[in-house]
């Protein structure tokens, strides 16, 4: 039945998972269609875009594509880069990450199948487990339907292991050095890979050191190759970040955890310290966790009858996967990290353990035709389930995004606002600052009419619970220029900006530094998006920087009475009156102050719109032509100038701090 040359069981095995992504990358495409990303998953495909939006503008340095260009570089890149790679093979399509997730899911079933099979020797049995694994629900709530990394992280940490169970207990130096290699990998597609990793790790070189004795120097000297390579793979990111990693890592149990247990309802001890039973029940489904179950009778009586079926290499590839599937539990539990995904490294090799310990149970060749008879019936039953619920999982289509994000270029753009840093005053995983940015980035017209990104504030800013209203307030609103503002309660309370929200709309609100440009309208239930903006005042310069007379200024306040200040270097002593002429010709002229090379021009601004367009003139400019020192006949007033509005304040008065 099944093909006797391995190489080609693995070829069929690919084509049948190939086939299985990309039925779950159509479903998908069916159900998701045009509405983009939400949660990290979002975040995640921003991270890929935001380096794409900046190579295409000539602005990506290696330092920002190797470690990133955030406040805090947290993330390895490799799972960035994958994102890119799909992006320029398929396009800056909605759809093209979840292409790459099938991609990884695909690798991930792939090291399960070579891992069963290398343990078993069995290919049946092999193709079974890989097949189980891309029916898992955490399969596809977290593989085919997301964005993050990791399955990616998991895929390569499977390969790493396969490669460490063919080392023959660690005698074949080249296997030796793919689990390093690979593992090398994960650790630069996710930082957390090397908490997962560190407690089976330490397990393994406990027993080492227990049977040191009964080792070659040879086996140790290709652990030292191991090592050397993950070290060369994924070392540079880490010598470089690892402050970024270590103070993101331990924000989310300590300085978040309140807001974690709000969100997963721990409030006992009970309820934490059965968080990830519960979250294991959710993830594995209750098919594969019947098929593990019983599997794990045939481990029990693998590993400890004193005749094993098995020669010491498989059945201590056998021992190891228990290792990997359970010791990680060991930090997680009591370091209080409760993350949903968590499990996703361990469950492969829980599902390999249950087809292993199957494979044991059925014995003779009858008993194992019906076990993988049984077990091929169970991965078909799950992966077409699987497939058929992308329609039915948390896909919202109850805010039409794509539309808003028009809507809010059109708003912007009538106010003259071209380059926006965004932020949100509400949080909403389906409408947000990112879920803008990463419209914006794969609309080649909207990418062409403006410069977007979302401000970055420190995480304490984004989400802790000890910072008030008004300071929260305060640190976004000094670094993003647009602000959008849910009109009423607007997302889930345990985010703690939610949780403040009525405090923070009316301190925009008394913010005379921002206006409301507008309202937007594209949840079903009514909700309105207030947008505000930071006052703006551009001035029109040429493209070497000079100041002309009669070059416009454009000013978006609030309507009243506004000093404004334009600075820059004079083209000669004669620049000394400057006005600013209204559309209905009224001309103001500006007090005019010296400071060093530099000189000050000073307006008592009186608007009576919001945004307004003011013409910059000046009695006596420079003409290097009737001077005779060149050709040009401009009319030059000031060189890089800066137009700024004074006073106006945060909301309340000056800054609380």
């Amino acid at each position: 039945m099944w093909p006797a040359d391995a190489a080609r069981q693995a070829r069929l095995f690919l084509l049948l998972c190939l086939l299985i992504g990309y039925l779950h990358y159509r479903a998908e495409g069916s159900a998701r269609g045009d509405i983009p990303a939400d949660s990290d998953s979002l975040a995640y495909q921003n991270h890929a875009l935001s380096d794409l939006h900046a190579h295409m503008q000539g602005r990506l340095s290696l330092r920002e594509f190797l470690y990133g260009s955030r406040e805090v570089n947290f993330l390895p890149p490799l799972h960035k880069w994958s994102l890119q790679l799909g992006y320029l093979i398929l396009g800056l399509d909605n759809l093209t990450p979840y292409a790459v997730s099938a991609f990884w899911m695909v690798v991930a079933a792939f090291a399960v199948f070579l891992i069963v099979r290398r343990i078993t020797q069995d290919p049946a049995f092999a193709f079974a487990a890989g097949l189980l694994l891309l029916g898992l629900p955490a399969s596809l709530r977290g593989g085919f339907m997301g964005g993050r990394n990791d399955w990616p992280a998991a895929a390569l940490y499977l390969l790493g292991f396969w490669c460490l169970i063919a080392s023959d207990l660690g005698r074949h130096r080249t296997m030796m050095a793919g689990c390093g290699l690979f593992w090398g990998l994960g650790l630069l597609a996710k930082s957390s890979l090397a908490g997962y990793l560190a407690v089976p790790v330490l397990a393994l070189a406990a027993d080492a050191v227990r049977r040191r004795k009964d080792l070659s120097r040879a086996q140790a000297e290709n652990v030292l190759v191991a090592v050397l390579a993950a070290v060369l793979v994924s070392g540079w990111f880490y010598a470089a970040q690892y402050r970024d990693v270590v103070s993101y890592y331990s924000f989310w149990p300590t300085v978040n955890a309140a807001n974690e247990r709000l969100q997963y309802q721990l409030d006992s001890a009970t309820a934490r310290r059965l968080f990830y039973v519960r979250n294991w029940v959710v993830q594995m489904g209750g098919l594969a966790i019947a098929v593990t179950a019983v599997g794990l009778v045939g481990i029990v009586r693998l590993l400890g009858t004193r005749r094993p079926p098995l020669e010491p290499a498989r059945r201590a590839a056998v021992g190891w996967a228990l290792v990997f599937a359970l010791a990680p539990y060991l930090v997680l539990v009591p370091r209080g990290d409760y993350a949903p995904t968590a499990d996703v490294n361990m469950l492969p090799f829980q599902l390999v353990l249950g087809v292993t310990g199957l494979w044991a149970l059925a014995g003779s060749s009858v008993g194992r035709a019906v076990a993988v008879g049984a077990l091929l019936a169970a991965a078909v039953v799950l992966d077409v389930a699987r497939i058929g619920e992308h329609a039915r999982e948390r896909v919202y289509a109850g805010v039409d995004a794509v539309r808003a994000v028009h809507e809010l270029g059109d708003v912007l753009e009538r106010h003259r606002y071209r380059e926006w840093r965004l932020y949100e005053l509400y949080e909403d995983i389906y409408l947000n600052a990112a879920t803008v940015v990463n419209v914006v980035y794969r609309d080649p017209i909207l990418r062409s009419r403006f410069d977007v990104s979302v401000a970055q504030p420190s995480l304490d800013l984004k989400v802790s619970p000890a910072v008030s209203a008004r300071d929260r307030y305060w640190g976004l609103a000094e670094r993003a220029n647009v602000l959008l503002v849910a009109d009423r309660p607007k997302g889930p309370l345990w985010r703690t900006v939610n949780r403040q929200w009525e405090e923070l709309r009316s301190l925009v609100a008394g913010d005379q530094r921002f206006s409301l440009l507008g309202v937007l309208h594209p949840y079903d239930d009514g909700t309105g998006v207030e947008v505000w903006a930071r006052q703006l005042a551009s001035l029109q310069t040429e493209s070497d920087g000079w100041l002309l007379s009669g070059a416009t200024l454009t000013v978006s306040a609030r309507r009243g009475r506004w000093p404004l200040l334009v600075r820059g270097v004079p083209a000669g002593e004669a620049v000394r009156d400057l006005w600013l002429v209204s559309p209905e010709g009224g001309r103001v002229k500006a007090v005019a102050t010296a400071d060093g090379r530099e000189r000050g021009f000073l307006f008592p601004l009186a608007l009576t719109d919001t945004t307004t367009v003011l013409r910059v003139e000046g009695d006596r400019p420079v003409i290097p032509a009737e001077l005779g020192v060149s050709a040009d006949r401009r009319a030059l007033l000031l060189l890089h100038p800066r137009a700024l509005f004074l006073g106006g304040g945060a909301a309340g008065g000056a800054n609380p701090r």
